[in-house]
Formats: C-alpha cells, sequence, structure tokens
C-alpha cells in the first residue's frame, strides 16, 4: 500500500471519527491508526459506540471507484471480533457529507424501530403537565444513553 493510499484512508477515518464526536455519540471517538497491522484491533476508527448489543465495528474505504463486495467481506471480519460491521465509503471528488455506510438490513431496522419506539397518544383530556414531564425524562434518557451506545 502507497503512502498516498494509506493518507487518503487515514482522511476518511478521521472524518468518521470527528462526525462521531461532532454528534455526541462518542467524545473519545478517533482514527485507530495502522488498524490492519500486528494483534491491534482491526477497526479503522476506535469508538465506544454500541450498536444492537456490540461494539461499533468501522471499515473505511475512501477510493476512486466502488468495490463494495470486496469492501463487504473485509467488513465483515469484524464480526470474528465480536463487533457490529459498518463500511463507510467515500468516492473521490464527492463532498465528504456524502460519505455513505452499508449495514445489515437487520441492522438498520433494529436502528429505526428503537429510534421511533417512543410515542405519545392524545386523550380528549390531556394532562400537559404529566406530558412535559414525559418528555422531559425521555430527553433525559436519550442524552444518557448516547454515552453507553
Amino acid at each position: 500500500m502507497t503512502q498516498s493510499t494509506k493518507q487518503k484512508g487515514r482522511l476518511l477515518e478521521n472524518y468518521v471519527a470527528d462526525q462521531i464526536v461532532a454528534k455526541g455519540m462518542d467524545p473519545k471517538a478517533r482514527a485507530n491508526g495502522d488498524s490492519g497491522a500486528g494483534n491491534r484491533d482491526k477497526s479503522d476508527v476506535s469508538t465506544s459506540i454500541m450498536v444492537r448489543g456490540q461494539n461499533a465495528g468501522f471499515e473505511c474505504k475512501n477510493q476512486k471507484t466502488l468495490a463494495i463486495q470486496d469492501w463487504w467481506r473485509q467488513t465483515k471480519k469484524l464480526e470474528n471480533l465480536r463487533m457490529e460491521p459498518i463500511l463507510a465509503f467515500h468516492i473521490e471528488n464527492e463532498p465528504w457529507e456524502e460519505t455513505k455506510v452499508v449495514i445489515y438490513l437487520d441492522t438498520f431496522l433494529e436502528l429505526v424501530k428503537a429510534q421511533s419506539s417512543i410515542t405519545f397518544t392524545t386523550s380528549a383530556n390531556p394532562d400537559y403537565k404529566q406530558k412535559y414531564a414525559i418528555q422531559n425524562a425521555i430527553s433525559s434518557l436519550k442524552t444518557l444513553l448516547k454515552f453507553y451506545e
């Protein structure tokens, strides 16, 4: 692997880690330098984010052309380390904001389900004081959960 290839990969790893920090999901997220070397953690981004009860394992690819099947084969190896595999990829000359991820469909559905599982029902005589207390509790719990996800 050439130095410029490593540098390109490192740019995406830093971008992903910076986004995790910026979104308030893990203030200690960081690129995991030389992730494929030796007996170290093989995820490209070191983070405490939990997905479906497992630590999130990121494989980052910053390339000119798509090779999703090959990249996903490599990403799936993170399962052997008991990590939830997440492939983050960026195509050269696209804005960083267009970075994409590949995850299992079941993982995606579980994440959406968890996000939308709390809803309010209205009645003819709503108790607004109770409703706002519940909303504040939910907001506080979501903030707290960010530290454990």
